[in-house]
């Protein structure tokens, strides 16, 4: 889906993996292809503006360490 808000001021972009319950920023691709879990964080310093999640299992308290940690 394509917005049609455009965010006002610098976006910053994180990657996140996990390879034996280990916490990854900014993977590798070969780290990425190893990773239980793959998120895309982007946001304003204020704002998320996108989230894009492949996991195999995440449990509801660990995506939200990795939401805190991706907004930082």
């Amino acid at each position: 889906m394509i917005s049609n808000i455009t965010p006002s001021g610098p976006l910053g972009v994180i990657r996140m993996g996990r390879i034996n319950e280990k916490i990854i920023i900014n993977p590798t691709e070969d780290e990425l292809r190893r990773s239980d879990i793959k998120l895309l964080y982007v946001c304003t310093r204020g704002k998320t503006i996108m989230v894009d999640l492949e996991a195999r299992e995440i449990s509801v308290d660990d995506l939200a360490i990795y939401l805190k940690l991706a907004h930082l």
